[in-house]
């Protein structure tokens, strides 16, 4: 774990990141596609048994996912605002649904990005995160206390609807914010050093005794 170096003076301008446009396209149209194949699974031929039975419930609940992925893409679409702003005062969080808005700079402990499931994400992990959570509707409470049970930070911006690099977004926080930085392996750099560790500890072992030491 490395972290940066204290927070330092505010220099710049804010800065304010806008969702992509084609990337939230991207995202309505792929929404699109999944509740399509949702609904057929739903209407599927009347046939008895577990197979129909299962299909669709798995139709309604992809109809329901990926209808409010689609329908919040769009509104992002429709209504635009940025998705990240940082100033001198501190950050302000809409990058996703479960956006927890501003965020004052002595509320965050530090940025933690990181990958799951394939996806980057730029974490935010607060000072206090019941403080937080407090001020936030009941149901985005329960999404980000979800994300605790998957080893994940609590906040998280996601690099899907930026038009911009993950890397970039920190790099500028951190020059022009000072806002600490926490950098963890990831799950393959982590098996990767148990490997290396493994063989290492394998070839202490067989080293043969040197039979020129003294005592």
């Amino acid at each position: 774990m490395n972290d940066a170096s204290p927070r330092s003076p505010v220099r710049g301008p804010p800065l304010v990141i806008y969702p992509s446009r084609w990337k939230a396209t991207l995202v309505v149209l792929g929404a699109a596609i999944f509740v399509a194949i949702g609904v057929a699974m739903i209407v599927v031929p009347d046939d008895p048994g577990l197979a129909r039975w299962f299909l669709r419930r798995l139709g309604l609940v992809s109809v329901l996912f990926f209808g409010a992925c689609g329908a919040y893409a769009l509104f992002r679409l429709v209504v635009p605002r940025p998705a990240l702003v940082a100033d001198a005062d501190g950050l302000v969080d809409n990058a996703s649904a479960v956006g927890v808005g501003r965020l004052r700079w002595d509320e965050i402990e530090c940025l933690w990005p990181y990958e799951f499931s394939g996806q980057n994400f730029l974490g935010i992990m607060p000072v206090n995160l019941e403080d937080v959570l407090a001020r936030l509707p009941g149901w985005k409470n329960a999404l980000i206390r979800a994300n605790l049970s998957f080893a994940c930070a609590p906040i998280n911006i996601p690099q899907v609807m930026l038009p911009v690099r993950l890397d970039d977004v920190v790099t500028e926080l951190v020059e022009r914010f000072g806002v600490p930085v926490r950098f963890l392996a990831t799950e393959r750099e982590e098996e990767e050093y148990d490997s290396e560790s493994e063989i290492k500890g394998d070839d202490d072992r067989t080293q043969p005794p040197n039979d020129n030491a003294t005592t």
